[in-house]
C-alpha cells in the first residue's frame, strides 16, 4: 500500500496513545481491544465475543478514563456534557462512543476531512468520476456526502443504521429496506456489482 502518512495536526501525542493502549490492555481487555490500525486517532473496539450490555458497562468506564487522561495531559477535551479546554481555551480532542467502539480523536478529524483528502489523492492520479456513493452507520458519516455534494458531485449516502434517524439532506439518502449494518452494506454492494456488470 505504500508508506503511511500521519497528519500530525490532528494526531494524538504518542505518550497519550501509549498510556491509553496500556490501560485498554491491562484493565479492559476482556471487553475491548486497542485497534492498532488507527494512527491519527485511537479506537477501542468491542471484542466480538462480548455482549453489548457487558461491553457498554466497560465502555463507560474506559470513556471516562480516556477523557480524564486528556484532561491530565492538558489537551483540551470533550466527552458528552463534560468539557475541559486547554490552556488557550480550546477543545482539541473528543471522546466519541459508538455502539461497538469508542474513538478518541481530534475535533478536526471528521469524515468531510477524509473525503477532502481522498479527492486530493484521486485528483493527483487522473480524472475524477462524477458519481459518488458514501456509506455509514453514524450521523457524522453524512459529512462525507455533504462535502462531495458541496464540491458539485452526484452523490448519495447509504445509511446502514437508519433507526438513529435519517438526516434531511439535499442529496438522496438510501436505505436497504429492513437491512442494517453489514447486511445493508452487502446488499448495496451486490446492487452495484450487478449494475456495473450490466
Amino acid at each position: 500500500m505504500g508508506d503511511v502518512t500521519i497528519d500530525r495536526e490532528v494526531a494524538l501525542p504518542e505518550d497519550y496513545t501509549t498510556e491509553i493502549r496500556d490501560i485498554a490492555q491491562s484493565r479492559f481487555s476482556e471487553s475491548m481491544f486497542f485497534d492498532d490500525t488507527k494512527h491519527a486517532m485511537i479506537s477501542l473496539e468491542q471484542n466480538p465475543d462480548v455482549s453489548s450490555s457487558d461491553y457498554q458497562i466497560a465502555q463507560r468506564l474506559a470513556n471516562q478514563e480516556a477523557f480524564d487522561l486528556l484532561v491530565e495531559y492538558g489537551l483540551g477535551a470533550r466527552y458528552g456534557e463534560q468539557e475541559f479546554p486547554d490552556a488557550d481555551g480550546r477543545v482539541n480532542f473528543r471522546v466519541d462512543p459508538t455502539i461497538i467502539s469508542t474513538d478518541v480523536e481530534s475535533v478536526l478529524l471528521d469524515k468531510d476531512r477524509g473525503a477532502e483528502r481522498a479527492l486530493d489523492y484521486f485528483r493527483s492520479t487522473g480524472e475524477l468520476p462524477t458519481l459518488w456513493r458514501t456509506v455509514g452507520d453514524s450521523r457524522s458519516d453524512y459529512l462525507m456526502a455533504d462535502f462531495l455534494h458541496d464540491e458539485g458531485f452526484d452523490v448519495a449516502h447509504l445509511d446502514v443504521r437508519p433507526a438513529d434517524g435519517i438526516l434531511n439532506r439535499p442529496y438522496r439518502v438510501i436505505t436497504e429496506g429492513d437491512l442494517i449494518h453489514d447486511d445493508a452494506g452487502a446488499a448495496f454492494l451486490r446492487h452495484w456489482v450487478r449494475t456495473l456488470e450490466g
